[in-house]
């Protein structure tokens, strides 16, 4: 849903985050904001839910994190992209995150990603695990970030 209002929207909505999944493919052919649209991804490249990597479904396809992260970079005409591992504070917790931020974006055009290598189908947060069972259902969690925290850094400064 995130994906389909930063595009039908991006008039009255100031930017978006679209998290644990990408775009569909109908999400990307429908996608024209009329202005760039500030977007920051969430997502886990072990997802047992949302496939990092994309899939086919009956009536359409997921894209792979990847193709959608393209996909908004290409749209904001970015030049260049950094990619940096962000601090890793628990030795038990088995993922880690990659931050990769694209640049020279049209005006506006902030376009980021938060990789979580290994996560599954949660938000990192440094919360107590859903248990085993939450674990088998979802993946791994990662307790790197607060994605709260994360967010508010990067909305607090956008208005529309």
């Amino acid at each position: 849903m995130s994906f389909t209002l930063a595009c039908a929207l991006a008039d009255r909505v100031a930017a978006a985050a679209p998290l644990i999944t990408g775009m569909t493919e109908y999400q990307r052919e429908d996608c024209h904001p009329v202005r760039p649209m500030p977007i920051t991804v969430l997502a886990g490249t072990a997802d047992p839910a949302q496939s990092f990597g994309g899939a086919q479904g009956l009536v359409g396809r997921l894209l792979s994190v990847p193709e959608t992260m393209d996909y908004w970079r290409s749209l904001h005409a970015c030049t260049g992209r950094t990619a940096r591992p962000l601090p890793h504070r628990d030795a038990a917790d088995k993922t880690r995150i990659t931050l990769i931020e694209w640049n020279g974006c049209h005006a506006g055009g902030r376009v980021r990603l938060f990789r979580v290598e290994g996560g599954g189908h949660q938000i990192p947060s440094f919360a107590t695990d859903s248990g085993e069972e939450g674990v088998k259902r979802f993946g791994l969690r990662n307790r790197d970030i607060e994605t709260a925290d994360e967010l508010w850094a990067f909305f607090k400064d956008i208005s529309r």
